[in-house]
């Protein structure tokens, strides 16, 4: 007796549409995670900031004849840190100790700073700075 098999199996169309589908999900993700990175690193980049003003304050505080220090890698400042370093903007690899955030010292004795840095999201002037 002769077997009848049904095999019905995917057509090539099928498949194309399922992996184009896939394909656009895809892409939509990635710009969602990548918004999402650049909201975190803004997030990361205000938290360094609010810490290295902390940490200039207890700085300041300490010295005998109190002042803030000339630049961000001098001597003394790295111990105020919980990593024994001055933070470096998340994006870029850390050149040098601060890097990514512009520091300036002002007055005489060096009284009062500004300290900046530049984010990536929905700022209209590109960066934010605490003084």
């Amino acid at each position: 007796m002769r077997k009848i098999f049904n095999k019905r199996g995917f057509t090539l169309v099928e498949l194309l549409v399922v992996i184009a589908i896939i394909g656009i999900l895809a892409a939509v993700v990635m710009v969602s995670l990548n918004s999402a990175r650049s909201k975190a690193r803004d997030a990361q980049r205000k938290s360094d900031v609010t810490n290295i003003s902390l940490a200039l304050e207890m700085y300041y505080d300490d010295q005998t004849t109190p002042q803030y220090p000339a630049a961000l890698t001098d001597a003394g400042l790295d111990k105020y840190f919980p990593t024994a370093k001055v933070p470096c903007d998340p994006q870029n690899a850390c050149a040098a100790e601060g890097a990514g955030y512009t520091y300036t010292p002002t007055g005489t004795p060096l009284s009062s700073y500004t300290i900046c840095t530049t984010l990536e999201n929905n700022n209209p002037t590109g960066g934010w700075c605490k003084p």
